[in-house]
């Protein structure tokens, strides 16, 4: 409930005055029983903007990965209060699943009082889709990269893909990227595949595999998972304090799964947002799984020593700097959630002085409002944390304080 609040308030920002006014009136509402918190998070919250709030849908992916030990309540409770809550809002819930019966069983039991209509993707044959565009994508593979066996592949080749694939385009869109990358042994590959486990999970796993001969071949996709939001290759190189053809260099192994555009007019982005559920999953991903914990400690040390080295802060100096003051409170917030000890109050309380100096402008950088409300509520959490911990934090948490005066 905190999360789906949470998510919320990004999208309405609207909500964030009853979303504080309920969590100041009952800081242990985060304790409480679950309807309480939908009630105080989110139906009174929703109520007070009803009028001015648009129709929407709310996607939730992934169900059937929700665990008790992950979400702290059986699944059941957790749909039918979330169902509860919203049932008179102007905005319907998208779940996203694996058809597991015990989820069936959730949404067909008969004290679920809301409309249900289930959407069964089985239903929609593509078999025969993802052949045709397997054989006419391999086919311009095999014309480009001038292979000279034939048939190339065959078509029982074809169909042991097509299988591989179970059904899913971007099985069929990812491997058509590795086998016809550049420098690679194009045929090699194409065995490979057909000889691996189903599924998108084993593909990654060989583009990944390949990619180990390119330096820093997962340092760099780790921290683009991470990012709160995706970044220019310049910009990216800012961050890292490297060049964009460091960065290039980086990432020239995993092109088929990564989107790296060849000038600097888009920014740098996973082909299809399962791949971060993968490196994420220490079970799925093994060897290449990606600590969230490592990568947003990076990336808070990367934002705090841009933000310590701008001293020409009067001046525009790009989207790089400007993610820096945007979310660095964003990745300490995640170490802090993550329970991670080892988060250096040095950096923190440098970090805290310097944005205090000439606080107005460099807090211009945020560029809007809202931004500057949801920083400060991701400071305020961080001054909480600092609380807690009773740590020989007095002077940080007093810098915060200070902080937050200066911009309120």
């Amino acid at each position: 409930i905190p999360t789906f609040a949470y998510e919320l308030v990004r999208t309405l920002p609207s909500l964030g005055t009853s979303v504080r006014e309920g969590i100041r009136r009952d800081p242990s509402i985060f304790d409480r029983r679950l309807k309480l918190q939908a009630n105080t998070l989110i139906v009174k919250p929703l109520k007070a903007v009803s009028e001015q709030m648009p129709r929407m849908v709310v996607v939730i992916d992934g169900l059937d990965e929700y665990s008790d030990d992950t979400g702290q309540l059986p699944l059941e409770n957790f749909v039918s209060t979330l169902l509860g809550a919203i049932k008179d809002m102007p905005f319907r819930i998208f779940f996203a699943s694996r058809p597991e019966s015990y989820i069936n069983a959730i949404f067909k039991h008969p004290q679920l009082h809301v409309e249900i209509t289930e959407i069964p993707l089985r239903d929609w044959e593509t078999t025969h889709d993802v052949f045709n565009y397997l054989r006419t994508e391999l086919a311009r593979v095999r014309e480009d990269r001038q292979i000279q066996v034939f048939p190339w592949p065959s078509e029982d080749d074809l169909w042991t893909l097509v299988g591989k694939s179970e059904g899913i385009f971007i099985y069929a869109s990812t491997l058509i990227k590795f086998v016809g990358a550049r420098n690679c042994n194009s045929i090699r590959r194409l065995q490979v595949a057909m000889e691996s486990h189903n599924g998108l999970d084993s593909l990654f796993t060989q583009v990944l595999d390949s990619a180990k001969e390119h330096p820093d071949f997962l340092f760099v996709p780790g921290l683009i998972a991470f990012l709160r939001e995706p970044l220019k290759p310049s910009q990216l190189a800012l961050c890292l304090k490297w060049s964009t053809y460091d960065i290039r260099s980086a990432l020239k192994g995993s092109l088929s799964i990564l989107y790296v555009p060849e000038g600097d007019d888009d920014v740098i982005r996973p082909y299809h947002a399962s791949l971060q559920d993968f490196l994420n999953d220490l079970g799925r991903s093994g060897n290449h799984f990606l600590d969230p914990a490592t990568n947003h400690k990076t990336l808070f040390h990367r934002s705090a020593r841009l933000i310590l080295e701008d001293t020409h802060f009067f001046t525009e100096s790009g989207q790089g700097i400007y993610y820096a003051y945007r979310n660095w409170c964003y990745h300490l917030r995640s170490l802090i959630n993550d329970n991670i000890t080892s988060v250096d109050k040095t950096t923190i309380g440098a970090l805290m002085e310097r944005l205090s100096q000439g606080c107005s402008a460099r807090l211009a950088r945020l560029k809007s409002h809202e931004v500057v409300k949801m920083w400060l509520e991701e400071l305020e959490g961080v001054i909480a944390w600092a609380r807690r911990e009773q740590n020989d934090f007095d002077t940080l948490i007093e810098m915060g304080e200070q902080l937050q005066a200066n911009v309120h």
